[in-house]
């Protein structure tokens, strides 16, 4: 499939209403990433004119902390954006295998995202859906901007939505966001303090999971985030600022966000957090007082023979366990002539029990699955998404599979057909006909698809949390492996062709 210039060669990522696809320009070679939306969304005004205005705000940008618009272009009625493509890894991706960043680490990340920020808010551009899928990790370990898909420009009114219509990821909403009031500089800073917190502490501020969105609401809009016991006073004050319920107690810009997140001094407990089977090196390097000496002590009889007790004991243990009390067991009685010698029971002390974990890393990982589709059919009302039954086999810790999954969705679509009537004198049949009119119908055709297919999944399971992490590649393009059905359609309009 090719895009103007550019030939589709992978997808990369699918969401509730577009797919991000890696393409290469057919003549220089080099690598971009188009954005495409579904094409059941297509004829949907608000869609289009929401995807249009992700375009035109990228095309007045130009920092090196934003992702560059090459091109926007329309084909075959569905819109595309043409993007800069990225090296490097999406930050959820990132925290979802490490238990947490150090300071410096997050420093680097961060502190070229908030300049981005401020670029755009000197600019009255909103962001209003930062989170850590839109935030890409290059190689160098500095962060850049990549989706602008809700951004929204507060010099003027784009209509794309109602009052108290919340717009954004709802874990990284700001209160305000939440309430469906109006949004500004703040809102973006309280979301990267929440990625900040993620970063330095390994975990979301408040407990989430299982709640229903009501609850979790409540929970953002009351509750104070909580810190561990190891977190220095100077990053409690931070975040407390950061993560304020009310925008005029946040940091005023993102320039006082910079410097307040650049100042903060690294912490040795943090590191024995991140790393806990290294000890920090300030631990060790501190000099240690040296005793004071102590009197001489006589010499004691009794702790001569505790020694030599003490090196006696794995002999004494070794007779005792292979000498005289040996678990071998040899044949009661000889075999017959021929008959092949049965082998000797095997002694259940010699292997090492492993528990197993299947069921419960079954259980976990069809849970996730679960929540994933609930929260894709959430956003998408007109997708139904189903997974299989897990297979019963043995679940390691760590490992990868293929799921197969159920996606039903609803397609519109407008077809046009033609149809030769004859032509008579005053538009009545009688006689010969003059000669044919040629009349088009315009019909809005609706579809009931079901795409089957396989996801492949890799995924870790926390034996002491029960807790299970999964990472999900791309879904197939909605037209592989669909099967539709009509289920209605209506006349849209007609046009009549003169007599021929």
């Amino acid at each position: 499939m090719e895009v103007g210039n550019y030939q589709i060669i992978r997808p990369l990522a699918e969401g509730g209403m577009g797919t991000v696809w890696l393409a290469q320009h057919t003549l220089l070679g080099y690598p971009v990433v188009i954005k495409s939306l579904h094409p059941q969304y297509v004829q949907r005004e608000d869609l289009r004119q929401r995807f249009f205005t992700e375009a035109r705000l990228l095309a007045q940008l130009q920092h090196p902390s934003i992702v560059r618009l090459y091109d926007f272009t329309i084909q075959d009625g569905v819109p595309y954006i043409i993007m800069e493509y990225v090296e490097g890894k999406s930050l959820d991706t990132l925290l979802a295998r490490k238990r947490g960043l150090p300071l410096k680490a997050t420093q680097r990340l961060l502190l070229p995202v908030l300049a981005a920020l401020s670029y755009l808010h000197e600019r009255n551009i909103v962001h209003r859906d930062i989170k850590p899928s839109n935030i890409m990790v290059l190689p160098s370990g500095e962060g850049k901007l990549i989706d602008f898909g809700i951004a929204k420009s507060l010099q003027e009114d784009l209509r794309l939505t109602q009052t108290g219509f919340q717009i954004g990821t709802a874990l990284y909403m700001a209160p305000e966001q939440i309430q469906g009031l109006s949004v500004s500089p703040r809102t973006d800073l309280y979301a990267i303090g929440l990625i900040a917190y993620e970063c330095l502490f390994g975990k979301y501020p408040w407990e989430w999971e299982g709640l229903t969105a009501f609850q979790l609401y409540q929970r953002l809009l009351s509750d104070p985030p909580s810190f561990p016991e190891w977190a220095p006073p100077s990053w409690k004050s931070f975040f407390q600022q950061a993560l304020a319920k009310k925008p005029e107690e946040r940091f005023p810009s993102s320039e006082e966000m910079q410097k307040a997140l650049s100042t903060l001094e690294e912490s040795t407990e943090q590191v024995a957090f991140i790393h806990p089977t290294l000890t920090p090196p300030t631990l060790t390097a501190l000099p240690l007082p040296s005793p004071p000496p102590s009197p001489p002590r006589k010499k004691k009889k009794w702790l001569f023979f505790l020694v030599a007790a003490l090196l006696l004991l794995p002999i004494i243990g070794i007779t005792f366990r292979y000498g005289f009390f040996s678990t071998k067991e040899e044949p009661a009685v000889s075999p017959p002539p021929g008959a092949s010698t049965p082998p000797m029971q095997k002694n259940h002390h010699s292997r090492r029990l492993r528990k197993d974990y299947s069921p419960q890393i079954q259980k976990a990982l069809y849970a996730k699955l679960l929540a994933y589709a609930e929260e894709q059919n959430a956003i998408d009302s007109n997708t139904s998404l189903v997974w299989d039954t897990l297979p019963q086999k043995n679940y390691p810790i760590r490992g990868e599979l293929e799921v197969a999954f159920r996606r039903n969705f609803r397609k519109e679509v407008q077809e046009m057909e033609e149809a030769i009537y004859p032509c008579y004198v005053s538009n009545i049949p009688l006689g010969p006909p003059r000669g044919v009119q040629t009349v088009k119908n315009y019909y809005a055709v609706i579809y009931l698809c079901e795409q089957r297919g396989k996801v492949s999944i890799q995924y870790t399971y926390d034996p002491l949390k029960g807790d299970i992490e999964l990472f999900l590649s791309s879904f197939p393009p909605p037209d592989e492996d669909t099967v539709c059905t009509q289920t209605s359609r209506e006349l849209l309009r007609q046009e009549e062709g003169t007599c021929e």
